[in-house]
Formats: structure tokens, C-alpha cells, sequence
């Protein structure tokens, strides 16, 4: 068996992490080890066939954004991540990393992947394993990791053997960029359909509409975009016996709350937190709302069609890769878009009703995806 290593650089809750736990969990019959640079988060915590390995103190502020340091007044952590900036600008993050690496690792890996689209990159590039996979996340296209460090990037870049991109469209903006074409293959994400169900049956309530989404609140989410919409819907008289409902937790929780709270829509809008079984509260959803600015491949969407939940989109990159007309309402990643479309779906029940009759029978070929991981990864004999 292979020894193979997927690095991170930490293991804050997210799409990225989910998807790899779900990898980890539907490849359970082969042993991985992975590296998570910086201790900080709470993923990763139930892997049975997973040896994790952690970072030197040297990367606990891989993860961490300069602007954040700064407005956290910490200045030995600052003066680390000045000094790491310094190391990538200058190129010389390769002899550092090589030093770093013999601290952590007593064996060579067969294969070695890059899992998130940050410092991972540079940390897989200067190994020594014999193979170096890149995954790609990221729309890089207004989300480019190596944009304030380019040619130390490109440098890095250049030291894989394959990358993978979770769509077309991520693959095509990367390549716009950095023209890797050759090395490029697609590999959607794995969805775990028994983790996506719900563990416990609840009653339906009697909401004429009840809206659903899953999501970090993070500016990126657009979720004041549809609190807004909302409270224009309800001051019209449009949104009476209806709610929206959210799992997830982050930064934006105390400005979305206090929207609420000063626009009387404590009725209308529930907020439950994060959830490690979002479905348990979402599973009687009439429509799931994605309204992010930007998305590479929303796994929640996937999710929330496994349920039979139809989806109301904003657009992003791989919207025409994930949905269609049969099981979704797409609009322009607009305010006025969000608005205009849960307007014209109230107004318009047997549209809603058209897309919920649709999703019945919506399946995900996880068997195919989880073949070209095996190839990907070269467990196969034949690889």
C-alpha cells in the first residue's frame, strides 16, 4: 500500500474540510496521513483511518491574515508573519520548508497532495515525494492565493505532477492564469449522502413557504442580501407565514442578528448556529437559498437536492455544472436579482411546485467520482 499525505494548512470548519473528511471516509480501506500546519479549528476530529501529524510552531500563522494580526495587536505573531512574507517574496521559503520537513517527517511519501489553495502549495512543492497533487478550490479568477507573491508561486506550481479542479470552471480561470492545461484534470466533490440526511424525523410546520440554507456567515455568503429581500417582501405583504432558516456560524452572526432584531423579523428569520446535522433542521424546506457572491462548488447545493430540496441561485462559476432548469431557480448575482426572483417564485407557486415535483428523483454519482479519486491518487495497481 502507498504511503500517501494530504497537508492542510488548518482545520477550520468549511467546505474544503468537509469534502476532504468525506475523501478520508469513503476511502476507508486505505491508510493516509495528514499534516495539518497550523493547529487551529475544530475538523478532522472523528477520522479512523487517518494518522494526523501536526506543523511546527513555525506555521502557526500560516493560516492567519496579516490584517487580522495586526487588528489583534499580537506582536510576536506579527513579527512571524512579516518574517514568513519575507521567506515566500524572497524565494527562500524552499530552504526553510526542507528544514522544517525533517522535523516532521521519518519517511519519503509515494504521493503527496496539496488539499487547500494556500501555503500547502509551497509546502508540497519543495518534498521530496515522487508525486505532487495540487487541489484546486479556489475561483481564481477574483481569488488568487499567489497574487501578492507571483513568481515564488509559479515556482511552485511548477513542481506538481497533476492538478485537480472541483469544476470546469475552476479549472478554466486557474489555467487563464497559470497554463497548466496538460496537467489539469476535473474531479467533482465527493458527497457523503448518508452524512447530508437527516438523523431524526421532524414535523412539517405549517409555513405557507419556509427557506433554507447552510452556509458560514461571511460577508462572501451574501446573507444580508436576503434578509433584505425579505423585510422588502414583508413590507409589501408577500412574506406573511413564511420563514428562512440558517445553520451556520461566523463573523457576520451579530450584524445579521441585529437586522433582525431592529427590523422586527424575529419571526421570520431563524438563526439556529452551527450544526454538525444542518438537515435535521432544514429538512422540510420548500427552497434552498445560495446568494454568495462567489462560489467554486457548493457542496450544500448537492446536499440540499439529495434532500429533495429544489435550489434558488445566485450565479457563480459552476452554476451550469451543478444545476439545471429541472431542479433550480438561477438569477443574476444581484440585490435586485435575489429580490425580483423570491418575488416571482411567492407569486408563482406552481413554479415552486414544478421544481419540488423534479428533484424527487435526484441522485449524484459518487461511484464515478470516487473511481477517478483512486486513479488520481494511484492506488490502483495499474498507476
Amino acid at each position: 500500500m502507498k504511503n500517501i499525505l494530504f497537508v492542510v494548512d488548518e482545520k477550520l470548519m468549511g467546505g474544503t474540510s468537509i469534502i476532504l473528511e468525506n475523501i478520508f471516509n469513503e476511502l476507508y480501506e486505505y491508510n493516509f496521513d495528514l499534516l495539518i500546519l497550523h493547529n487551529n479549528g475544530d475538523r478532522f476530529q472523528n477520522l479512523n483511518n487517518v494518522n494526523i501529524i501536526y506543523g511546527t510552531k513555525f506555521f502557526d500563522v500560516v493560516d492567519l491574515r496579516l490584517k487580522e494580526i495586526i487588528k489583534s495587536k499580537k506582536i510576536f505573531k506579527l513579527l512571524k508573519k512579516i518574517w514568513l512574507i519575507f521567506l515566500i517574496k524572497t524565494g527562500l521559503i524552499k530552504r526553510k520548508i526542507i528544514k522544517e520537513r525533517k522535523k516532521l517527517f521519518n519517511k519519503k511519501y509515494d504521493v503527496e497532495v496539496s488539499f487547500k489553495d494556500g501555503f500547502g502549495t509551497f509546502f508540497v512543492a519543495y518534498g521530496d515525494s515522487d508525486y505532487k497533487i495540487r487541489w484546486l478550490h479556489a475561483d481564481y479568477s477574483n481569488n488568487d492565493p499567489g497574487k501578492h507573491y507571483k513568481k515564488t508561486f509559479i515556482n511552485a506550481l511548477s513542481k506538481f505532477d497533476q492538478f485537480v479542479a472541483i469544476s470546469k470552471s475552476i479549472s478554466d480561470k486557474f489555467n487563464n492564469k497559470y497554463h497548466f492545461n496538460e496537467k489539469t484534470r476535473i474531479i467533482y466533490n465527493l458527497i457523503d449522502k448518508n452524512k447530508c440526511r437527516p438523523t431524526k424525523k421532524l414535523e412539517k410546520e405549517k409555513f405557507d413557504l419556509e427557506l433554507v440554507s447552510v452556509g458560514r456567515l461571511h460577508p462572501i455568503k451574501g446573507f444580508d442580501r436576503v434578509l433584505k429581500a425579505i423585510l422588502k417582501l414583508k413590507e409589501e405583504g408577500l412574506f406573511e407565514n413564511s420563514v428562512y432558516k440558517i445553520v451556520g456560524d461566523g463573523p457576520m452572526r451579530r450584524q445579521l442578528e441585529e437586522f433582525i432584531k431592529k427590523n422586527n423579523l424575529n419571526d421570520d428569520i431563524i438563526l439556529y448556529g452551527s450544526s454538525n446535522e444542518p438537515w435535521n433542521f432544514l429538512q422540510n424546506g420548500d427552497l434552498f437559498i445560495l446568494s454568495s457572491y462567489s462560489e467554486a462548488f457548493p457542496t450544500t447545493v448537492i446536499e440540499s437536492l439529495l434532500n429533495h430540496i429544489p435550489v434558488f441561485a445566485v450565479k457563480y462559476s459552476s452554476v451550469n455544472e451543478m444545476l439545471s432548469k429541472n431542479n433550480s431557480f438561477i438569477v443574476e448575482n444581484t440585490d435586485e436579482a435575489i429580490y425580483d426572483g423570491l418575488k416571482y417564485i411567492i407569486k408563482n407557486k406552481n413554479k415552486l411546485f414544478e421544481l419540488k415535483n423534479n428533484v424527487k428523483n435526484y441522485d449524484y454519482d459518487n461511484i464515478k467520482i470516487k473511481k477517478q479519486l483512486l486513479e488520481c491518487l494511484r492506488c490502483r495497481d495499474d498507476e
